[in-house]
């Protein structure tokens, strides 16, 4: 059922990944192209190594999306899967910068599959394109279209990227609400793709990550079906990565599978179990310090009643604390009223 594919090369990295790319129930070819590397920064230090991942989902009704999906990951291969460039890449992750590299990436890509499309008259050929670059327990997402990248700690799943669709902007704007953006008949509708116009410009994501969190990118034939809290309870119900990666394709596929499939996941080491962990607080602040677009899911029923149990005692708090500040201002206000009383009647 799945494409065959080769394992990205993890070595002694104490990395672990999942990719799989599956064509789906209905299309004939499959417009998506993954990729999933790791590239050595220092060989005497393979713990401190690159990641590299990127889903691009070529767009179907667009001609030669999978020339377009290809091209993209050529390029992803060129500038960012290089020993060569390794450590200027990796300093750049690490100072939450998003690389010239990373830029030169969509640049190269854009130009390509634009100029394709003049050159073979094959209309506008075009691919959504996310590519995550991890080193050091930080992240750099580059991103256009609507293939998304996830990150899951502390018992929940964080949408990291913004999509490029017109629902997605129509929801950003008021427009529109989430539910009504769920079933609108255009919700695929791109608004932005590489290779559609001359020229592009990426939205970039950078953040931290903890052993045992897990980042997590695909395309919408994934997130058509598979809500984030689905992909959150099949990852982590499993400690097999490749295995769940597997059983999520085959939920999307009996949901009705109209679009191809892919999804690259990745952890740095550590165990499941970690994320498999109640809601904390720093849990919370660590999703909600992402942004106000992020879209923060608990997983579980139990810890919706915890996050919920939380709530209630920080607001009870809050509120004691308040009523004994506003009782010791007063008696501190009646305390300093030294003025004497006068009495008229004598």
């Amino acid at each position: 059922m799945f494409q065959e594919m080769a394992l990205p090369r993890i070595g002694q990295l104490g990395l672990t990944i999942g990719i799989v790319t599956d064509v789906g129930a209905v299309r004939a070819i499959n417009e998506d192209t993954v990729l999933a590397e790791v590239v050595a920064v220092n060989d005497n230090d393979l713990a401190n190594s690159l990641c590299v991942l990127m889903v691009a989902d070529g767009l179907g009704g667009h001609e030669a999306g999978e020339v377009a999906s290809a091209l993209a990951a050529e390029s992803v291969r060129r500038h960012l899967v290089s020993k060569s460039d390794a450590q200027t890449l990796a300093d750049s992750v690490s100072s939450e910068v998003a690389s010239n590299a990373m830029n030169r990436v969509f640049t190269e890509a854009n130009s390509n599959i634009y100029q394709y499309g003049i050159k073979f008259e094959t209309g506008r050929p075009a691919t959504t394109l996310t590519v995550c670059v991890t080193h050091n327990f930080r992240y750099v997402v580059g991103h256009v279209g609507d293939t998304r990248a996830y990150i899951v700690r502390g018992g929940a799943i964080s949408q990291i990227t913004d999509d490029d669709s017109w629902v997605a902007e129509a929801v950003r704007t008021g427009q529109m609400s989430v539910e009504e953006a769920a079933v609108a008949p255009f919700r695929n509708q791109l608004i932005r793709a590489v290779g559609m116009t001359s020229e592009i410009a990426p939205n970039f994501y950078s953040g931290t990550y903890s052993a045992g969190d897990l980042l997590f990118l695909c395309s919408d034939g994934l997130s058509e079906y598979v809500k984030a809290e689905e992909i959150w309870q099949r990852i982590c119900s499993n400690d097999d990565l490749q295995k769940s990666c597997e059983v999520l394709v085959s939920l999307a596929r009996s949901r009705g599978g109209h679009d191809n499939i892919s999804l690259v996941a990745a952890y740095p080491g550590g165990s499941m179990s970690v994320n498999r962990a109640a809601v904390t607080w720093p849990g919370i602040a660590s999703h909600l310090a992402m942004g106000p677009n992020v879209n923060f899911t608990v997983r579980s029923k139990r810890n919706k009643r915890r996050l919920i149990t939380l709530m209630l005692i920080f607001v009870v708090a809050t509120v004691l604390g308040l009523w004994l500040w506003r009782c010791t201002h007063m008696t501190n206000s009646n305390r300093g009223n030294t003025n004497p009383t006068v009495d008229l009647r004598t």
